[in-house]
């Protein structure tokens, strides 16, 4: 049941690049490896951080992305697994192009970052009744997953992060 997702892309607003996300299940569905790695080039606007920016004061940011998360969870019940993984987010060439008065960057930061690391380990905890995942008829999917960013492992502030995932499926007859 392992499978591997290929995403190039490149659209008319000046946005371009690739995703591979694999999952890899070793004999007899016990050990899963997962991954998401991507390399964009995404520019988009922004409003500013919060609710008070004016609609049309908009800034357009302009970014290349690296992302690589890699984890591997072990089965420890037919429908529980535990694991660990590594997660890198990697922002660079970070410019800001004013479009508009007001809402800018330069007005949340002293000196505009130019590229921004966040890399940690997470921690997944899953919980899994799908008979099978790539087309699931029914059962139930539930990922939680805990991160921690560490200057030590490159970030470039110390954070924690916790994502969530569920879902039911249901079979329509």
């Amino acid at each position: 049941i392992s499978t591997v997702y290929f995403f190039p892309y490149i659209t008319f607003s000046g946005k371009y690049g690739f995703t591979i996300r694999p999952s890899l299940w070793l004999s007899e569905n016990k050990w899963n490896f997962t991954g998401d790695y991507r390399i964009l080039n995404y520019p988009q606007y922004t409003w500013g951080p919060g609710t008070n920016t004016e609609k049309g004061a908009k800034t357009a940011i302009e970014t290349d992305y690296i992302r690589f998360y890699q984890s591997a969870v072990v089965g420890i019940t037919p429908a529980w697994a535990l694991g660990l993984g590594y997660m890198l987010d990697h922002h660079y060439n970070i410019k800001e192009e004013v479009v508009t008065e007001g809402g800018h960057l330069d007005d949340y930061y002293d000196d505009l970052p130019t590229n921004t690391t966040s890399s940690g380990v997470s921690f997944p905890i899953v919980y899994n009744t799908r008979v099978n995942p790539i087309n699931p008829q029914k059962g139930t999917y539930f990922l939680f997953n805990y991160r921690v960013n560490t200057t030590w492992l490159g970030s470039d502030d110390n954070s924690q992060s916790v994502y969530v995932d569920g879902r039911k499926y249901f079979s329509f007859s």
